[in-house]
């Protein structure tokens, strides 16, 4: 009878330990599922190649076309997301919250990857940035989507300013 308290008891051990892990689990698949959506090795890449010139001392006026393409690609997915009826409101707000982390993780990783830098570089990275803040404001979304999706309201706030310092101290530092 000793024994099979004791069953019991690892059981449950082991059961409340599995349950613990569960929300881990599920922010690293939703994480690894925006950054699939939003074609992160892609991402990564371009930034990588647009390293090679933020070496050098020439300035371009506007950002590089792959935050565009983030941008975009995040803000359909806002559109096909929240038209569709497949998720909770709080599941829909948790998938655009991770959504918004891993865009800006794609960037910090991308410039992590880039070898030099001079102070122009550091500069076109910082507009990068700045792009990928503005076109992921609520209402720029909202705008970006409203032929495609006319009925749908703008996402979240989301975590952009904390990401934006979070990204933005790296290259400063860099």
């Amino acid at each position: 009878e000793t024994s099979c308290t004791g069953n019991e008891e690892s059981l449950v051990m082991y059961a409340e330990a599995a349950i613990s892990i569960v929300p881990n689990l599920v922010t690293q698949a939703t994480r690894l599922a925006t950054v699939n959506s939003i074609s992160g090795k892609d991402v990564i890449f371009q930034i990588i190649c647009c390293g090679r010139v933020w070496e050098g001392h020439n300035m371009q006026e506007q950002s590089n076309s792959y935050v565009d393409d983030l941008c975009e690609r995040s803000a359909f997915l806002w559109g096909y997301m929240s038209s569709s009826t497949r998720l909770s409101p709080p599941a829909l707000q948790y998938t655009w919250d991770q959504l918004v982390r891993s865009a800006f993780l794609l960037l910090l990783e991308g410039f992590s990857k880039v070898p030099n830098c001079s102070t122009e570089g550091r500069s076109l990275m910082s507009m990068d940035l700045a792009t990928l803040f503005h076109g992921l404001i609520p209402e720029t979304v909202q705008a970006e989507v409203v032929d495609d999706y006319p009925s749908i309201s703008p996402p979240p706030n989301a975590c952009r300013e904390e990401m934006m310092r979070y990204v933005d101290a790296f290259v400063k530092v860099f």
